[in-house]
């Protein structure tokens, strides 16, 4: 299946990955994509520093430094990347990493000549760990800190306009107890306001020494490009690493039980209620600590949560796993009657198993058609090679893995959902305030 791309990867001696691959797909190749993805993500809140304390940071800190970062490189570094490659520098915070990118950067030779510049992939690379590890004086860092606060107290009021995303962080805070994993990624305004300049400081030297990884992803390329952007890359990754022992804390895995059965949030939606039910699984390396039997439950996952016709939406990460479904109730008054609550909530359940089930029905057609897509978008492997890091594999590991899965796989996601009836809880709406 790789065959629709080649793959190069490189690690350096302190453990950094370069990944470059070459797609077959005929978008053109002066166009380029180049990603670097740090271990700081949203349930990273507490880290060992360079004299072995542990310390804890705010929730959301991971976000509010993605905003901090842009502000303070705006006008040097990332504003001049988007005049010179027609695309803007951008960030996303996940649960478990951060990433920052240049995404269709167009990178010609030319004008005349359309082949993709080596050159300028490495400029982007040099700017973007430019903006990951260029130290930033107190005085500036004051000011800052106020305006990314006002950024993200606005880009919280704005997802939590959206019904759904509230329900979902509502539901993860019913699944989870202690695994931050249950706090909005964004953080909330309070924690924001807590956060200061020693957060700050800890969490710049926290990104400086845990980059992890560039992907470099462009069509046919070259072998002379690939060859000077990796000696060039690897000699950028080798300058910009930090010495320190500065680590962050990976949360702990937590017991399948789930305190709250279900959880009521107001919202006006008529005579009727939207619910969502989540089902927290063991993450997929505690539940199939074989590496080959993880790899291919974790592929399955993958698809059935991204690339399948009838998804399963849900939370995948190396250390927590839950499957969610939404759907509506006639009667928004359901919840005054335990056994209608626990009735829908055994009805959702069994819709995301006949949804799993309903890949074993023609599964070879269902899992062409899945890989079909997967493998014809780059920009998807792009992201499968973000996960590919966090496993600690490579992108070829992955992909070929996919040749693997039978209907048997299924079988055994289906079986996971059934284990105990104790990690299930469901969100819902009324239209009756203060209930």
């Amino acid at each position: 299946m790789s065959s629709f791309f080649n793959y190069d990867y490189t690690e350096t001696q302190n453990g950094k990955r370069l990944h470059l691959i070459s797609h077959e797909h005929d978008f053109s190749p002066a166009i380029v994509s180049v990603s670097i993805a740090v271990n700081f993500g949203s349930t990273h809140l507490s880290f060992i520093d360079n004299f072995g304390a542990v310390k804890n940071f705010p929730v959301g800190m991971a976000h509010f430094m993605e905003h901090f970062l842009f502000w303070l490189h705006f006008d040097d570094v990332l504003l001049p990347l988007t005049y010179k490659y027609y695309r803007d520098p951008n960030a996303v915070v996940t649960y478990d990493r951060t990433i920052w990118f240049q995404k269709k950067a167009w990178v010609a030779e030319s004008d005349n000549d359309k082949r993709p510049d080596a050159e300028s992939v490495c400029n982007i690379v040099r700017s973007l760990l430019t903006v990951l590890t260029a130290e930033c004086p107190e005085a500036k860092a004051a000011s800052l800190i106020e305006k990314a606060k006002n950024d993200v107290k606005n880009e919280i009021g704005e997802r939590n306009s959206d019904l759904k995303y509230r329900m979902q962080t509502k539901l993860l805070s019913t699944l989870y107890r202690e695994d931050p994993v249950r706090y909005d990624i964004l953080g909330t305004p309070e924690t924001l306001a807590g956060i200061d300049l020693g957060h700050v400081d800890s969490a710049m030297k926290l990104i400086r020494a845990n980059i992890q990884s560039v992907t470099v992803l462009g069509s046919r390329l070259s072998d002379s490009f690939i060859t000077k952007v990796k000696e060039n890359v690897l000699a950028l990754l080798d300058e910009h690493s930090q010495t320190g022992t500065i680590q962050p804390i990976p949360p702990e895995i937590e017991s399948m039980d789930v305190r709250a059965v279900s959880d009521r949030m107001w919202h006006h939606y008529g005579d009727s209620s939207y619910v969502l039910l989540g089902i927290k699984l063991l993450p997929l390396q505690k539940a199939f600590p074989e590496r080959e039997e993880f790899k291919r439950m974790y592929l399955m996952s993958h698809l059935a949560m991204n690339h399948m016709q009838r998804l399963v939406r849900g939370v995948i990460s190396p250390h927590a796993r839950a499957y969610f479904m939404h759907g509506f109730i006639e009667d928004s008054f359901f919840f005054w009657d335990k056994r209608d609550v626990l009735n829908y909530m055994a009805q959702l359940k069994e819709t995301i198993a006949q949804r799993l089930r309903s890949y074993q029905m023609r599964f070879d057609v269902q899992l062409n058609w899945a890989m079909d897509e997967l493998l014809r978008n780059p920009y998807r492997l792009l992201k499968l090679c973000h996960a590919a890091d966090l496993y600690e594999c490579r992108l070829t590991e992955l992909v070929d893995g996919f040749e693997t899965l039978s209907p048997m796989d299924v079988d055994q996601l289906v079986s996971e959902l059934y284990a105990t009836d104790k990690n299930v809880s469901m969100v819902y709406t009324t239209n009756v305030e203060g209930l």
